[in-house]
């Protein structure tokens, strides 16, 4: 009796009964946007809580996460299972498996197992899945659910808020509700969750019993416009677009490749980049549709937001140091993007292109919000947190990789309007016959800033006017008439629509399109930047409608005070090209500047006559002669002031005791550092100039990095002998089941559980950021977004209210 009884205790460890193996189709969409199936498979069996992965196909630490997390929340969810070990194995064609999306679907098999059910074949789930249960969203919802009809799937759980897609189908880009569209369509039903206890209860419910009718058409349709004729001026503009969206996609793979083999040990951190990505891979989604419809504007602007996130997500997921407050990694990278940005203006000095004068300006545009943002990364210089702590500290910092991943993204799409516009026919020299009117209209532009009122949108139009203002320092005066003018009628657009209701915004929108078409229609010059505004102007005057007609009079307003926004800069940008194309109509023209024949300030430096050849080799012995000598002395000074020591590459490479280089090496990166803080600390007292620590900054980094290298070939020769250590612990682990390793399991070093969601706030926070197009940005960036749906506006003002109450407390 006393023995039963004991038994009876013992096997109360355990869940009373559970699915010891288990299986359920999951899927994924290819790069080339397909449908792919794949067999997740989880094996529980006695042991002490470990979580297994198998090591063919090679699993991501992307979702090793997602199977810890998914474990965690299945356990607590069936109130058991500490006491059991998890093996999950992913049979796909793929050679490497990685992602989030399977996150719901790992915690929904596990759950259905604990609980000692066996999960129907015909039921499949794609999500992300959170700590609190929560099914968060995904990219390609479409493409899978089509993928799981024709693999006999019948029941396909999606998450909250995903039935809504806007897609291409065979009579062209539509929006669809899923939850009417696949049983009409594919006879799969299709269902909403939002938890995994919804999920749970709905994948064990008779499947003729799943009504699902009450929730189809809840959520109204997002608005896609009709396709526009393309205008044949914008070719050009339109193979940049496509071209700019491939190479974002490329970036976005990148960046996912990256944070699949990261040195990130906080998890939560991990799991606010894979959000990051996966908003990323869903806004290029949005722009490939706008492209396919010839939205050129938005298309580009949607491929840039998602290039920002996707090289912040890559830059932290390759150094983690990043997140590190006042980090030397950030300044090498810092150093690395000002030479590059430097080195660029070079190429905007040269000829203007007299029929691209439209392309070479934005060109010079970006180039300066480029500058710009780096020069307020520098002069930031060292950020000390007084009172903060480590979670404030990652804050700020993931802020400085976001501005120096718009910088980046900047520079990149500067170099294509440049190219764009060096397919121009006839080249002509700079003048600065359009310098007065530049210089007129940022005064006017400063004057119109400063009357605004204080709820006026003024960091889109203040940075608009620092640009001007820096573009006409360097005699650029084009575009900074651009810059300028465009301010101005941002300006103008909100003097216009203030007070006014959404008849009458409707009537002052209608009026101001009709009014550019005529200018439009009646203008010789190029008009690439007018046309483009014009018909996203038309967009929203036609989403206005569209919500309004579905009893949504707010997002209507929203949508026209956005256009005529645009309406106003597409008047103001017909205004600058004109007379840039006026300003160089009686020039000469001159060869284009070729590759590395410009100087910094547009000098022509090619052959100006013949050159005495035996000078110019005169010339160089001398200097070679100089640079010897001055060799000489600086070697001889280098050895009279320090003796060889343990620091000197030559005497580190001789020492024989195992491990002194790399103490040796440390040490000097260590003294590296502190000669770091002691210059941002003259910067921050002013003992030096800008220039003078940008200058400093730029040698001590080299210092490093090359100290960095020494030590890396170091490592390198000792890695053999700890691969073979590796390969002995490999077999021990792989002893039990020679198909699993452990997954990953990270510990967190710098957010709490409590501050698990700082991060993704942090990753997630509203920037002023001017677009990939004519600097958009503040406003204007919401002109982009289009999705003023009703479940999106709750959200925002959901937001909206959280950002107050953190005010509110942060006051008190």
């Amino acid at each position: 009796m006393a023995f039963a009884l004991f038994a009876l205790l013992l096997a109360a460890g355990y869940a009373s009964a559970f699915v010891p193996n288990d299986s359920m189709r999951i899927y994924a969409v290819t790069t080339e946007g397909t449908g792919l199936v794949a067999t997740l498979n989880l094996q529980i069996e006695p042991g002490s809580g470990k979580i297994w992965t198998s090591v063919t196909p090679l699993v991501g630490t992307s979702t090793q996460n997602a199977e810890k997390v998914a474990v965690g929340v299945a356990k607590r969810l069936a109130n058991g299972g500490e006491r059991y070990d998890y093996k999950f194995t992913i049979n796909s064609s793929a050679s490497v498996v990685d992602g989030p999306s399977a996150g719901a679907a790992m915690a929904l098999l596990a759950a259905s197992m604990l609980t000692d059910r066996d999960l129907k074949d015909y039921v499949s789930i794609t999500g992300t899945i959170s700590e609190d249960g929560r099914v968060g969203p995904v990219g390609g919802v479409f493409e899978k659910a089509r993928e799981a009809q024709k693999t006999g799937v019948k029941l396909f759980l999606i998450p909250k808020g995903e039935a809504m897609q806007t897609v291409r189908l065979e009579g062209g880009v539509r929006s669809i509700n899923l939850l009417e569209y696949a049983p009409q369509q594919w006879g799969l039903k299709v269902a909403e969750v939002a938890t995994l206890s919804e999920a749970l209860q709905l994948a064990h419910s008779e499947l003729g019993k799943i009504d699902i009718n009450t929730s189809a058409g809840a959520s109204i349709p997002e608005f896609v416009p009709q396709k526009l004729s393309l205008k044949g001026g914008l070719g050009p503009f339109k193979t940049l677009t496509t071209n700019y969206i491939s190479e974002t996609k490329i970036v976005i793979s990148e960046a996912r490749t990256a944070l699949s083999s990261s040195l990130l040990e906080d998890p939560s951190a991990t799991h606010a980049l894979l959000e990051v990505l996966n908003s990323s891979e869903q806004t290029i989604s949005k722009a490939e549709i706008l492209n396919e419809q010839n939205y050129l504007y938005s298309a580009a602007n949607f491929a840039y937001l998602a290039r920002v996130n996707a090289i912040m997500v890559k830059e932290i997921s390759t150094s983690p140091k990043l997140l590190g407050l006042n980090s030397s990694a950030f300044d090498m990278r810092l150093i690395d993007l000002k030479r590059e940005i430097d080195n660029f203006e070079n190429d905007l000095s040269g000829p203007v292109p007299r029929e691209g004068i439209e392309w070479f300006a934005a060109a010079q545009q970006r180039y300066m919000y480029a500058r710009r943002a780096v020069e307020k990364l520098f002069d930031e210089g060292r950020t000390v947190v007084v009172g903060g702590n480590a979670e404030n500290e990652q804050e700020i910092a993931i802020a400085k990789v976001g501005d120096y991943a718009y910088a980046m993204a900047w520079l990149d799409v500067a170099k294509d309007f440049y190219n764009l516009s060096q397919e121009s026919q006839t080249f002509v020299m700079r003048n600065g016959t359009i310098g007065q009117s530049a210089t007129s209209s940022l005064y006017d532009a400063n004057a119109l800033l400063q009357s605004l009122n204080d709820g006026a949108d003024k960091d889109d139009i203040a940075r608009r006017v620092d640009s001007a203002s820096a573009l006409a320092d360097m005699n650029w005066f084009e575009a900074s008439y651009f810059d300028s003018l465009s301010a101005k009628a941002l300006v103008q657009s909100e003097n216009e629509a203030a007070g006014k209701d959404g008849n009458a915004l409707a009537a002052l929108l209608e009026g101001k399109i009709a009014k550019v078409e005529a200018r439009l229609a009646a203008s010789a010059a190029p008009a690439g930047w007018a046309q483009l505004y014009l018909d996203h102007a038309k967009y929203f005057l036609q989403a206005s409608k569209y919500y309004d007609s579905k009893g949504l009079p707010s997002g209507s307003a929203e949508n026209l005070k956005s256009g005529i926004s645009l309406a106003f800069l597409a008047d103001s940008v017909l205004d600058a090209s004109a007379q840039a194309v006026k300003a160089y109509e009686g020039e000469k023209a001159v060869e284009r500047m070729p590759e590395g024949g410009q100087t910094g300030n547009g000098k022509n430096t090619q052959d100006s006559g013949p050159v005495d050849n035996t000078l110019i080799f005169g010339m160089l012995v001398l200097l070679l002669g100089i640079v010897f000598v001055l060799a000489f002395l600086l070697i001889g000074a280098i050895y009279a002031k320090a003796p060889p020591a343990a620091n000197a590459p030559s005497a580190i490479l001789s020492q024989k005791k195992a491990g002194e280089s790399g103490i040796a090496g440390a040490n000097d990166l260590d003294q590296g550092k502190i000669r770091l803080n002691q210059l941002r600390q003259a910067l921050a007292t002013g003992t030096i100039t800008k220039e003078e620590y940008i200058g400093k900054l730029g040698e001590y980094l080299d210092g490093i990095e090359k100290m960095r290298k020494d030590m890396e070939d170091e490592m390198r020769s000792a890695l053999p002998k700890k691969g073979a250590r590796y390969g002995m612990l490999k077999e021990a682990a792989q002893a039990k089941d020679p198909k699993y390793l452990p997954a990953v399991v990270k510990k967190p070093f710098l957010l709490g559980p409590a501050k698990r969601n700082l991060a993704k706030q942090a990753f997630a926070r509203p920037r002023t950021i001017p677009g990939i197009l004519q600097g958009t940005s503040g406003k204007e960036k919401a002109l982009n977004t289009h999705q003023f749906t009703f479940d999106t506006m709750k959200k925002q003002q959901r937001e909206k209210d959280k950002r107050a109450a953190r005010g509110n407390k942060k006051e008190k």
